[in-house]
Parts: structure tokens; C-alpha cells; sequence
């Protein structure tokens, strides 16, 4: 899917300085924080179509993330890891879920 495409360039590079790392969360938190507000605002009464569409979001993006996460969490690629690492995967599990909550 387009979505999982956009996941995966976000966050995965073949450049492992400092600063194509930043560039990696920080767009993966701008993508994540996009689809936020898209995604919040819409609704879906149907229940079963609702998780489906809940279910497809966390494939697309769990496990690039995870792979990003795992890799660079506690590597030294800035003095403040804080400010680029937003999410833990729980909480972008959490926030995913969260979509579309009636």
C-alpha cells in the first residue's frame, strides 16, 4: 500500500550518520502526526471496517518503526535522543488504535 510505502522511506535508509538518523524519526514523526489528524476526524460506523482499516495502519507502520527503534534507540546519533524519538512502539500502537475512536 501507498501508506506502508511512505512508512518505509521515512525510516529506513542506507545512511547511518547522525543527521540522516534525525531526518529519519523526524519524518516518521510528521508522518505519524499527519495521518493523526487526518485519520481522527474521520468516521466509521461500520465496526468490522473500522478494524480492518485499524489493522491495516498498524501493519503499515509497526514494523518499519520497530526496525528504526530497535536500531537507533540507544545509539549516540544526538546529544538529545528526546527530541527525535517521540513515540515508543507501544505508543504508536496505542496512538494507531486510536484512530477512528468512537
Amino acid at each position: 500500500s501507498s501508506g506502508k510505502r511512505r512508512v518505509r522511506k521515512a525510516v529506513v535508509s542506507t545512511q547511518s550518520t547522525g543527521e540522516a538518523v534525525k531526518s529519519r524519526f523526524k519524518s516518521f514523526n510528521n508522518y505519524l502526526q499527519e495521518q493523526w489528524k487526518v485519520q481522527k476526524t474521520w468516521a466509521i460506523p461500520d465496526s468490522e471496517f473500522r478494524e480492518l482499516i485499524i489493522v491495516d495502519n498498524i501493519n503499515a507502520v509497526m514494523q518499519c518503526y520497530i526496525e528504526l527503534y530497535e536500531k537507533y534507540r540507544d545509539a549516540k546519533f544526538t546529544s538529545n535522543p528526546g527530541k527525535y524519538i517521540e513515540f515508543t512502539p507501544a505508543d504508536v500502537e496505542k496512538l494507531l488504535l486510536g484512530f477512528f475512536d468512537q
